[in-house]
This record gives structure tokens, sequence and C-alpha cells, in this order.
């Protein structure tokens, strides 16, 4: 029997070349060059995916109103804004 053996874990001095391999020189490079890709990709596959853009994941007020479109888009309900605004601080502060 074939087993996968995907390395999740290395060394902190094959830092570089994991970094050089799994992340600049990987081949999906190409998709992050224009946002109109992934928009393209969803209309010729017939996705319902909302896109948002990512510096509004730093704002806990513009991801509170991206969160409420997206539950307005996939009918989702109602948001918890203030369990949103508790959750973005925890991971706010933990942030470089």
């Amino acid at each position: 029997m074939l087993k996968y053996n995907n390395p999740y874990k290395f060394d902190l001095a094959d830092r570089e070349r994991v970094l050089d391999q799994y992340v600049v020189n990987t081949d999906t490079n190409h998709w992050y060059d224009d946002p109109e890709k992934f928009v393209d990709y969803d209309k010729e596959h017939n996705l319902n995916n909302y896109f948002i853009n990512l510096s509004d994941i730093l704002d806990a007020e513009k991801l509170i109103t991206e969160v409420e479109r997206i539950f307005d888009h996939f009918c989702l309900g109602k948001t918890n804004s203030k369990l949103i605004r508790a959750m973005h601080d925890v991971w706010f502060s933990r942030q470089a």
C-alpha cells in the first residue's frame, strides 16, 4: 500500500530552502499577479464565491461589514458583531 508522507516539520536550518521551494518558486504564483484570474475562474466553473480585500481583515469595522455581506450573500442569518470584534482583537494582538 502506498502512503503519502507529506513533510510538515522542517529544521530551522532549512528555513530559506523551504521558503524558496514552497512559497517563492511555487507554480501557483501566477494566480496572484491579477485578481481577475480568481473572478474568471469563479465564473468559468459556475462557483458562488465571495471575494474581499485582504486589507479589510486588518480593520475590525471593515471586517465586520464584510462578514455581514458574506452572511447576506449566502443567506447565513444574522452575524454576531460583538463576537467578531472580540475575536478580531485576539487575532490582531497576536500579529507581528
